[in-house]
């Protein structure tokens, strides 16, 4: 059985989720309970996956199982959320990415998510990963409220989206007008190292 089976989402992942759940406490006093909730079971669950780590340690490397991780953390959302969100990937395998990429990429989209549920207003959102000869593609769009792009101060999320992309050379570009929705396309080249700034990040500026 594969590592990633046994362990279903790393720490980093889990710890994202239960987060985001938090976040979403503070602004959604309807589901405010069900959140705390959430966040709680996801808590529960970094204690249980503690004790497996120590019989992980010889292994040779957890695989992540990102696609698998993805459609959780958007069904859990769904569950809980008036935004409904659809996951998509095509012509893309979890075997052409690396574990750093893997979990920079949930990263992204974990990152996109919170923006989209506590900003945008939308009534929908999907996310597409796609694969280009050496390229991944990651697409996450909604017909929320938008912005207009000339006038708006890009937030730490969006710092952080940018600094994880340009750690594998790669890109960011947003489109968005007033009443028109958002668009951010995350293009990544599935070639060489990643460099070293990515990992001094903390997840959703922690130290602020």
């Amino acid at each position: 059985m594969a590592i990633g089976k046994t362990l279903h989402e790393n720490l980093s992942q889990i710890l994202c989720a239960a987060k985001l759940y938090v976040e979403l406490a503070k602004t959604n006093e309807d589901q405010r309970a069900v959140c705390l909730m959430k966040s709680s079971e996801y808590i529960v669950d970094v204690i249980g996956e503690m004790r497996g780590i120590y019989k992980l340690l010889g292994s040779p490397g957890i695989i992540l199982e990102l696609f698998e991780s993805i459609q959780a953390l958007v069904d859990g959302l769904n569950s809980v959320n008036p935004t409904k969100i659809d996951f998509q990937h095509y012509a893309i395998y979890e075997e052409d990415l690396d574990e750093n990429l893997q979990l920079d990429i949930f990263r992204i989209v974990q990152e996109q998510l919170n923006n989209v549920l506590l900003y945008s207003k939308a009534s929908y959102a999907i996310i597409n990963l796609t694969r280009h000869s050496n390229e991944a593609t990651l697409l996450i769009s909604d017909n929320g409220i938008g912005c207009d792009m000339h006038n708006v101060k890009m937030g730490a999320g969006i710092i952080n989206i940018m600094t994880r992309a340009e750690s594998y050379d790669g890109s960011v570009v947003i489109n968005s007008k007033p009443g028109e929705g958002y668009e951010l396309k995350v293009t990544l080249p599935l070639y060489g190292q990643q460099k070293e700034l990515v990992h001094q990040l903390s997840d959703y500026n922690d130290a602020e």
